[in-house]
């Protein structure tokens, strides 16, 4: 029994190993090609790194403008999420907690928007954002963030399950008013989901590729994303300095999800076990 115990375990950690190069070897790949001159790049597989990284990160300042790219993809990134975050939550508690008329039809209706892809109305969405006066704004970026039907869908569940109703009528009785319930008592317990889906909303809108490119049009307004674009042209194409950017551009996403993947991981594993 235990000499099976011992293969099934190193048959499993082998298995996941061999997974754990697979996820590693294009980061890998990525990092070193950012070191490599553009001209040898292709000479042979790049897998040990070399010493033109400066050289490449001198481009890549000299070609766009990092900073200033940088700067407003996290503002409408941080302001994507934080508002996905806040009126989502809020959605989701009264869709869980209160009663009110008509409230399993609205909330279907926001789960069958689930289901259309936004390809779909992409150009619907920008005949609007023109109608608003917000083509060419980073606006038109955040306020479409307002609610998510997947975030509202997640957070209903979390909340029915995790707040219980007998806490929100206690603190009803204590002459607790609504919205301090909300903040005081619903959004502490909550921290998981919403560090998931904080993670979640902020990877999608920095990697947001096609509203960006549709919706502004000056470059001192361009995303890291876009800019990064940008610097492929038809006939060359400088792989090198386009690594480097790639690199910088993964570096917030792996901040945040180094600081909240132990809430992330508490969600995802919340009611695996039950007692």
């Amino acid at each position: 029994m235990n000499i099976s115990n011992t293969i099934k375990k190193t048959t499993v950690n082998i298995i996941l190993f061999l997974i754990l190069l697979v996820c590693i070897l294009p980061f890998w790949w990525v990092i070193v090609m950012a070191t490599w001159p553009h001209g040898s790049l292709f000479s042979s597989i790049p897998m040990i790194p070399r010493g033109y990284l400066i050289t490449n990160l001198v481009t890549l300042f000299s070609r766009i403008n990092v900073v200033r790219n940088f700067l407003n993809s996290s503002y409408i990134s941080i302001s994507a999420t934080l508002m996905t975050l806040f009126f989502s939550s809020l959605a989701a508690y009264a869709f869980s907690k209160h009663r009110f008329r008509f409230k399993e039809a609205f909330f279907m209706f926001i789960l069958i928007t689930m289901f259309i892809p936004s390809q779909l109305s992409f150009i619907g969405f920008v005949q609007q954002m023109r109608a608003f006066g917000l083509y060419n704004n980073h606006l038109a970026l955040i306020l479409p963030n307002l609610g998510s039907a997947f975030g509202i869908f997640i957070m209903r569940g979390y909340i029915s399950e995790a707040v219980p109703d007998s806490l929100i009528d206690a603190a009803i009785i204590d002459g607790c008013l609504d919205f301090s319930i909300y903040l005081r008592i619903v959004l502490p317990i909550i921290k998981p989901v919403i560090a998931s889906l904080g993670i979640l909303g902020f990877m999608g809108s920095w990697n947001n590729f096609a509203g960006p490119l549709v919706l502004i049009i000056s470059p001192t307004l361009f995303t890291l994303p876009v800019a990064i674009a940008s610097l492929a042209g038809i006939f060359h194409n400088n792989y090198s300095v386009i690594c480097i950017g790639i690199l910088i551009s993964t570096m917030p996403i792996l901040i945040v999800y180094g600081s909240l993947s132990r809430l992330f991981i508490t969600a995802l594993t919340a009611g695996a076990l039950k007692e």
